[in-house]
């Protein structure tokens, strides 16, 4: 099973990789092309833009997959050993353990871009204070409805045999509202 999770895994990233150098490579031949909606110089900058990003998304996927197989081969356990799943309050921690390891690696990304490639481009209008008060606000909006989500989630499979029909049910109803 773990094998087939890898191998799907890598593909995708390979893919998403892949159709980014691919959009690279479009945008650099388009940039230079006549402008239909926009005035010249706007769109060769709206490509260098697009080209920008898509260079960083491509570090970040392969950063993601890094740590994708991190969490498999050591990072799950690590996480396990230090909560010690064993009752419902380590299953919450355990699984917010996760998610602030995978904010902590992304964070650096996300300033890069709001600082410095969005700064460079003038898109960015957001002070460092406005970023980090913005960011402690996701965070306690993350803690709260999280909690109450993955709450829920754990009671759900510790309660019932069948637990996975109901998980399906709410994903299913969610997705379809």
């Amino acid at each position: 099973m773990l094998v087939w999770l890898v191998g799907i895994y890598t593909f995708y990233i390979f893919i998403k990789i892949y159709l980014s150098v691919m959009q690279i490579g479009y945008i650099n031949q388009e940039k230079y092309k006549d402008a239909v909606i926009l005035p010249e110089g706007k769109y060769l900058v709206a490509g260098n833009y697009a080209v920008a990003k898509e260079k960083l998304s491509i570090i970040n996927s392969f950063v993601g997959y890094l740590l994708f197989l991190w969490w498999l081969f050591s990072g799950f356990e690590m996480l396990q050993r230090f909560f010690g799943v064993d009752g419902f309050i380590s299953s919450i921690l355990f699984i917010f353990g996760f998610f602030a390891i995978d904010f902590l690696v992304s964070l650096p990304f996300s300033i890069y871009k709001k600082f410095k490639i969005d700064s460079d481009f003038g898109f960015n209008k957001m002070s460092p204070k406005m970023f980090v008060v913005d960011t402690l606000k996701s965070i306690a909006l993350f803690l709260i409805f999280g909690g109450v989500i993955f709450s829920l989630l754990i009671w759900i499979i510790e309660s019932f045999s069948l637990w996975w029909f109901g998980v399906l049910y709410c994903f299913l109803r969610l997705y379809y509202l």
